[in-house]
């Protein structure tokens, strides 16, 4: 049994190497910066931040961003090298070695994402770890595996790459389009409820008056 958990273990870890190298390094350091610069502009700004603000910036984006960088070359990878022959001369299926990767990937999202969910939990906005882990993390599973699905038809890392780029561009376009009009509806709410409540303050007033002023009768 420990020697079965061993070459899982040495199994993951060199898939680990395989697909991040040093280059997760440098991601996570730019993650990090990505998380104090947000928390330094919004602490400047009047605006409280919401949750979906919080959700949306620093934890789907850096998440989505990572899973689309990494996942595009778990196949592609060997084929742009010319090694894809090689692979496939493995004694176990090829295919279960990507799947392992895309399973190493996938674990490493979810860890990502946990951490960015607690670093939002303690420094921005108070959030139910487990709760919103299972919320974000199937959009971003989803955009891994359309990666690699664009990876496979396209034959070429890079034009995944264009292509997950064009998808979360226009999901993005969307998700400002919709967030400006919730953002109107709001302001719309919050003018209607200001008005409603000077034209009551106004009648109180005028009833007010009514009452004091004496009658002259």
């Amino acid at each position: 049994m420990w020697e079965k958990a061993g070459v899982v273990l040495l199994s993951l870890r060199m898939n680990y190497r395989i697909i991040f190298g040093r280059r997760v390094l440098l991601f996570l350091v730019g993650t990090a910066l990505h998380f104090a610069m947000f928390c330094l502009i919004r602490a400047d700004m009047d605006e409280p931040v919401t949750t979906g603000d919080a959700l949306t910036w620093l934890v789907w984006l850096p998440t989505t961003v990572f899973a689309v960088f990494f996942a595009m070359e778990i196949i592609s990878r060997e084929r742009e090298a010319g090694v894809l022959e090689t692979i496939f001369t493995v004694s176990v299926s090829v295919y279960r070695v990507w799947i392992v990767r895309f399973l190493v990937l996938i674990l490493s999202l979810t860890l990502l994402a946990l951490s960015l969910i607690v670093l939002t939990d303690i420094i921005v906005i108070e959030l139910p770890v487990a709760l919103t882990l299972v919320y974000v993390l199937p959009p971003i599973v989803f955009f891994a595996a359309l990666t690699v699905l664009f990876s496979v038809v396209f034959k070429s890392a890079s034009a995944a790459g264009v292509c997950m780029a064009a998808v979360l561009g226009c999901g993005i376009m969307k998700f400002m389009t919709e967030s400006a009009k919730a953002r109107d509806a709001r302001d719309k709410m919050i003018h209607d409820i200001a008005l409603s409540t000077l034209k009551a303050e106004d009648a109180s007033r005028e009833l007010a008056r009514k009452h004091s002023t004496p009658d002259i009768n």
